[in-house]
């Protein structure tokens, strides 16, 4: 009896020993397994602190964003001598710039908009970034931007970056999340803005491009990763919320955007009080006029997109309005005569002959 007691005894510990044993190695493997993905975890998030993100991105599959910190450094610092050439003669080109249209006593954003203005008059766009690629001289980096005076947007973004950096201001050059756009965000009296000189080349009134919130950026043209980047949140140094203008209610609307249409204003920017439901009428008020005006026949040929932002007691409403009956680096400045439409209406019949459509 004794004897069957010691065996059973035996065979109890040799469990409970191999249970506990069991529960030790299942909670080792359980360790191991979640430290394993605790450190991959930190790899990824240390390897995605280390990648830059503006510089080596590429865009369009053509046009790599270059660093042009060593040129604004040089400049800052008096000493180009450890510049190449090509670096040598790009600073000389933006320090003449620079010197030209700066003077002493300009705030920062007076010195930025200088620069704005400057490059939407003085260099044209290299058609659409997207499909052009040019092969005779670059038009993605301040040296060639500045020499031939034609850029993509990747030219734009690095040259107005390089002119800020010049100019001691805060500037990094932001591209969306398909990649087939770059432009600057840009730090005003400590606040961050958007700045899209591409898209405001050829346009009525480029300034509408200059210092952007997030919202309006996101709104009305791109989406980016808002992770990887400062935001935007400011409207102060916005140039369409400066030049915005007081309505009293949501009725008053439709009146600013027939008149902004009448005289081919590119955009309308308004202020109303704000309050309970008024940012639902107010969205609904501009979907509606798309709706019942802008697809009608009479205005078939203009689409508007908005962005409606909350600013303390206010809402700001940017309006952006395109005319499709006006040809130019798709913005709808610049007007083609009856007689060039009619050889492009020509050229397209000799090609397709006559046409067949369905009735509405």
């Amino acid at each position: 009896m004794k004897k069957t007691v010691s065996v059973f005894l035996i065979i109890v510990s040799v469990v409970l020993l191999l249970g506990v044993c069991s529960a030790v190695g299942l909670s080792v493997m359980t360790y191991l397994k979640v430290n394993e993905i605790e450190v991959l975890q930190a790899e990824q998030k240390a390897a995605n602190e280390d990648v830059d993100v503006e510089n080596g991105v590429t865009i369009a599959g053509s046009y790599v964003i270059h660093s042009t910190q060593e040129i604004s450094d040089a400049y800052l610092a008096g000493d180009t001598t450890k510049l190449s050439d090509r670096d040598r003669e790009t600073l000389h080109m933006a320090s003449d710039i620079l010197d030209e249209i700066i003077t002493d006593g300009m705030t920062d954003y007076e010195k930025e908009q200088a620069v704005f203005v400057w490059m939407s008059d003085n260099l044209s766009g290299d058609e659409d970034v997207t499909v052009l690629v040019r092969d005779d001289a670059s038009t993605d980096d301040p040296h060639g931007v500045l020499s031939t005076r034609h850029a993509v947007c990747v030219g734009y973004a690095t040259t107005f970056r390089l002119f800020m950096q010049m100019l001691d201001i805060p500037c990094m050059v932001i591209h969306d999340l398909d990649h087939i756009h770059a432009w600057d965000l840009v730090q005003i009296e400590g606040h961050w803005y958007h700045a899209d000189l591409y898209r405001s080349v050829g346009t009525r009134e480029p300034l509408q491009y200059l210092n952007r919130s997030d919202s309006m950026q996101r709104e009305i043209d791109f989406n980016w990763d808002s992770q990887r980047y400062p935001a935007a949140d400011s409207l102060e140094y916005c140039y369409a919320y400066r030049e915005a203008e007081s309505v009293k209610d949501v009725y008053a609307i439709p009146a600013k955007v027939k008149e902004a249409i009448d005289n081919q204003k590119p955009f309308v920017s308004l202020l109303i009080d704000n309050g309970e439901d008024v940012e639902t009428l107010v969205r609904s008020m501009l979907y509606t006029i798309d709706e019942t005006v802008i697809d009608s026949i009479e205005y078939e040929h203009i689409s508007i997109t908005h962005a409606v932002i909350e600013d303390d007691d206010k809402l700001f409403i940017y309006i952006k309005i395109e005319d499709s009956s006006l040809n130019n680096n798709g913005s709808g400045d610049l007007i083609i005569s009856d007689e060039e439409l009619g050889r492009i209406n020509k050229a397209i019949y000799d090609s397709f002959g006559k046409l067949s459509y369905y009735d509405n």
